[in-house]
């Protein structure tokens, strides 16, 4: 589930996602941000950022990616 308000406004486990830097399986999923556009109606120019925690205890990454 998408989460619109913000950096932190969740923390959702997902063990599908990979973590760029350790490059291990499991990551909190912390919303997102909503860059441009209307995310419920989305059109081409829509533009979303979402953040990201590696669950790996050694690692603790936070990255983001824009859509």
């Amino acid at each position: 589930m998408v989460n619109f308000n913000g950096k932190n406004s969740c923390r959702e486990f997902d063990d599908d996602i990979k973590c760029p830097k350790c490059m291990k399986y499991g990551a909190y999923y912390l919303g997102s941000e909503v860059l441009k556009g209307k995310p419920l109606t989305p059109a081409l120019d829509t533009e979303v950022k979402h953040f990201y925690l590696c669950a790996n205890r050694d690692c603790k990454n936070e990255w983001e990616v824009t859509a």
